[in-house]
């Protein structure tokens, strides 16, 4: 079919739009799995060391409380909480932006990955102490 010419500047205005839409849907897309890809060592390294604490005592649980959220200027942002005997001891808070992750006001670069597992190691192990 053949477009009416009278149509076409509201084709092209529908067409326009719907091509940003979709950009955006998969420039979102391309930002979160840049965030998730970021935060997996962290991820693995807290499942890990949560492995290796409940062998120290068996009600001890590190887990993610909810999803990676973006926020309005580009970050990401994940909670993980800090259990012992079924109570939260603790909840980190990450922050992620580009190649930076930041976490207990303190800002790590993804190539850093030992200085971040260092800290949060302590921290947790400090948490659980109490």
């Amino acid at each position: 079919m053949t477009t009416d010419k009278k149509f076409q500047p509201l084709i092209d205005e529908l067409t326009n739009s719907l091509k940003a839409k979709q950009q955006k849907t998969d420039n979102e897309a391309k930002e979160l799995e840049e965030a998730l890809k970021t935060f997996r060592p962290i991820a693995q390294y807290l499942t890990e060391l949560a492995a290796h604490l409940a062998v120290v005592k068996p009600g001890i649980q590190i887990s993610p409380s909810g999803k990676l959220r973006k926020q309005p200027d580009k970050q990401f942002v994940c909670h993980y909480d800090v259990f012992m005997d079924g109570q939260r001891r603790k909840t980190l808070v990450f922050t992620m932006q580009g190649q930076r992750i930041q976490w207990d006001q303190r800002t790590f670069l993804i190539d850093d990955q030992t200085a971040l597992e260092d800290a949060l190691g302590r921290t947790i192990v400090d948490t659980l102490k109490v």
